[in-house]
């Protein structure tokens, strides 16, 4: 997973129908302005976008330039793609990936996506090369991205490859329960696996400490994968969920490496299937604190992980 699809997935936190291959719009916009984009290149080189700039659309439009004939993509659906991103307004790339000897890169059609990545996969075979106009609502919104240099009036091109849809992974562990740890809180999970952390009345541990409370039988964690985890955070002197997938109703996928330390060093060398309860002291969780999430300086923090799938 590069940096580049991090920034997207981050930072937009915030249904195409295939109608035929003779590159009908699904859109509530005209053809128009998908018809003043010139594509060209093919295979594994990067394609290059042509176009009179600024590129104007008052909404939302996507076509097939070539239909895949895999199966089509759905919500829920994990795929690969090789894509690239150019800012409408001057013309220039935002960033790409998946062409030229690089790897494609995860997409999904969940919530953690802007609404305009997802409408414009949706219903779309694999192997279909899609482009689509995302403007500012569908995309990053009126706030823009500081990063990309978007100030939150531009529409975004989007050219894309869908390459593989990726298999399905379960909602939660399914590993062989284990005896507790001494010292750690305690999980009871409801019928649907989201767990409950009750933290004792004692001092939290001064070093990372990690149990395994169901050990799967999957494959080893290493700490370079992309990982599909769910997972709720809870801060040991408060006893509150600061955060969790759970509540958002869909596992996550992140690039283990990215996490806070204490999260990354708990979850490698696990295996997938697995659950495991970690207590990540100040240094290796939130340093500095975080104020939105309710995190002082010197908090000790909670994760119960189920390691769902690696990416």
């Amino acid at each position: 997973m590069k940096d580049s699809f991090l920034r997207l997935r981050r930072l937009a936190l915030p249904a195409t129908v295939l109608l035929a291959a003779t590159l009908t719009a699904c859109s509530i916009s005209s053809a128009a302005p998908l018809d003043k984009i010139t594509v060209t290149g093919e295979g594994d080189v990067k394609p290059e976008l042509t176009f009179e700039t600024p590129l104007e659309a008052d909404a939302f439009a996507t076509k097939v330039l070539e239909e895949g004939d895999g199966e089509e993509l759905a919500e829920g659906d994990a795929f690969t793609i090789s894509y690239v991103f150019v800012n409408g307004t001057t013309g220039d790339e935002l960033f790409s990936n998946g062409w030229d000897g690089a790897a494609p890169e995860q997409f999904g059609i969940d919530s953690t996506f802007p609404t305009g990545i997802n409408k414009s996969f949706e219903g779309v075979p694999v192997g279909s090369r899609v482009l689509s106009i995302l403007p500012p609502e569908e995309f990053f919104g009126t706030q823009g991205n500081t990063q990309l240099g978007l100030d939150g009036s531009e529409n975004v091109v989007l050219l894309a490859d869908i390459v593989e849809k990726l298999p399905e992974v379960p909602d939660r562990a399914d590993g062989e329960p284990q005896d507790p740890v001494a010292g750690l809180p305690t999980v009871e999970l409801d019928e649907d696996g989201r767990p409950t952390v009750t933290i004792p009345d004692s001092d939290p541990p001064a070093e990372l400490t990690v149990g395994v409370l169901q050990k799967g039988d999957g494959e080893v964690v290493e700490e370079s994968d992309t990982v599909v985890v769910q997972y709720q955070g809870v801060n040991w002197r408060t006893g509150e969920v600061f955060d969790e997938s759970w509540a958002r109703g869909e596992p996550s996928t992140f690039p283990l490496s990215s996490l806070v330390p204490g999260f990354t060093q708990g979850v490698a060398g696990q295996t997938v299937g697995s659950q495991v309860i970690i207590s990540i002291p100040s240094e290796l969780g939130y340093a500095t604190g975080n104020e939105n999430a309710g995190i002082e300086v010197g908090d000790t923090i909670v994760f119960v992980v189920d390691i769902l799938g690696i990416r």
